[in-house]
Formats: structure tokens, C-alpha cells, sequence
């Protein structure tokens, strides 16, 4: 019998997975969806990372090519892309904020009627917050409260990562203002090309990566059967570009099914 199975996906270090370059003003941005600008992994990316994480550690109880597939076969697991739930911004109290929106939270349990104006902010608990206010960067929300239903679904979600510090950091802002925080706060670095045939620098040649922050947390879903998901025991593997420099590295946990 197919089951859907939850992963998470927790940033141990910036993660750069290469994106549209048409609209960018980065030269090497990351993957967003087309509606939304929300950053995501894209299925094809994060199942080359799962899949070589399961020719690097199996056993051969069932070939890779059985459970990803081949030219010959359909596998038996079927991804979806991963999307964001949390994004780290840095935060005058409590040094960062993981932020998220009504519109991930309906995406990720259909049944939440979690809902926030512009320009405010809810809670789960105060150690973000000074007299009652949070200030994100350079922007304040005033008069922050806790949310009881806000608080439920993270203290839910924080039951599956206990090693991720979720339940203090969580922080609802509208759509509109997540957005924009995610266009604006992902880091920007700027790196010069090598010549890879004679060792050195490029002249003029310099370049820009973007990358999603450590700390920031996706989620996922595979399609298939228990005894094939159960295969994979994922634990911390390399998404995206650059694992050389140590970018990309993430720790999955194991989410509930349905």
C-alpha cells in the first residue's frame, strides 16, 4: 500500500541549490517557486542527493535503481519538491527568528485556519521578544502575542526535530511580510572564478551565489510503500552545490505519514 511520509529537512549549513538565472540579479540564484518566490528544492535535486546517499550506504538489499528508478523502470518512491517552512532572519532578542506564514502552515496541515495581519506578528513563546515587541533586522512588530493554535502546530512539529530548537525561535508574520523577508534576507556571497587549467585567478571574472541560511527548515514528501521508504534511514546527507567548501549539508527527520 502507497503511504505519503513526511521528512524534514534541517539546514546544518547554507545551501545553494541552482535556480532560474533569467530574473535574477544574482549571477547564481536559488531555486523559488514561479507563483510565490518562496525558496524551494526541487524533487529531481533533492532525490540525486537521497539517491546517492543510498548507493553510498546500502547494502544491497535493494538496488538503487529498484527504488529511484532507471531507463527501464519506474522506482518505487515518488518525490515531491520540498518546500520552505521556516526561514531564519536575525532577531534583536534570542540572536535569530525561524518565520513562517498562514500559507505554509495550510500547505503543510489542510486543516490549519492560522491567519495574521501585515505589519504584525504572533508568537510561541516570549524569548523573542522585548516589552512585548520583536524586532527582525531592522523592522519592528509591536505589541507580539502568543497564539495558542500557532503554538499547538509548532509544539507538533517540534516533536518530530527534538535536537532543533523550534518551540522558542517560531514566528508567524502575513504572507506578504514572510515574503519579502525571504526575497531580501537570503545570503548573497562573492566568489572569484579559477582557471582550471592553470590554477589561477580569472581576471574579472567574479561571481555571485545565492544561498538559503543555515537553520532554515523544508519539508517533504515520498510516496511509497513503508518497507521501501524505511530503506532509505536518512540522516545527515549534502544537497545543492559546493559540498567541497562545506555548503548544503542537512539533517532529515522523520515526519508523521498519511
Amino acid at each position: 500500500m502507497t503511504i505519503i511520509h513526511d521528512r524534514f529537512i534541517h539546514l546544518l549549513s547554507p545551501m545553494h541549490v541552482g535556480g532560474n538565472f533569467e530574473f535574477s540579479v544574482v549571477d547564481q540564484p536559488i531555486q523559488r517557486e514561479g507563483h510565490t518566490g518562496f525558496p524551494k528544492i526541487e524533487a529531481s535535486s533533492f532525490k540525486g542527493s537521497v539517491r546517492h546517499y543510498y548507493e553510498r550506504v546500502t547494502s544491497e538489499e535493494v538496488k538503487e535503481s529498484q527504488l529511484f528508478g532507471s531507463t527501464e523502470q519506474a522506482g518505487k518512491l515518488t518525490f515531491t519538491d520540498a518546500s520552505i517552512l521556516f526561514f531564519p532572519i536575525r532577531s534583536a532578542k534570542g540572536v535569530y527568528a525561524l518565520i513562517t506564514c498562514p500559507t505554509l502552515l495550510k500547505r503543510y496541515s489542510a486543516s490549519s485556519n492560522i491567519s495574521i495581519e501585515d505589519n504584525q506578528a504572533s508568537v510561541t513563546s516570549k524569548k523573542l521578544c522585548i516589552d512585548n515587541n520583536v524586532l527582525l533586522d531592522e523592522y519592528l512588530y509591536e505589541n507580539v502575542e502568543e497564539d495558542s493554535d500557532f503554538k499547538e502546530l509548532v509544539s507538533g512539529i517540534q516533536g518530530y526535530m527534538p535536537e532543533v530548537e523550534l518551540t522558542d525561535r517560531a514566528l508567524l508574520l502575513s504572507d506578504d511580510d514572510f515574503a519579502y523577508f525571504v526575497k531580501n534576507h537570503t545570503e548573497i556571497i562573492t566568489r572569484t572564478a579559477i582557471n582550471s587549467e592553470k590554477g589561477i585567478v580569472t581576471d574579472g571574472a567574479l561571481f555571485s551565489e545565492e544561498y538559503v541560511p543555515m537553520e532554515a527548515i523544508f519539508y517533504v514528501q515520498i510516496h511509497g510503500e513503508t518497507k521501501y521508504i524505511e530503506l532509505l534511514d536518512l540522516d545527515v546527507l549534502q544537497i545543492g552545490g559546493n559540498m567541497t567548501l562545506g555548503k548544503g549539508f542537512v539533517k532529515i527527520y522523520k515526519g508523521g505519514d498519511i
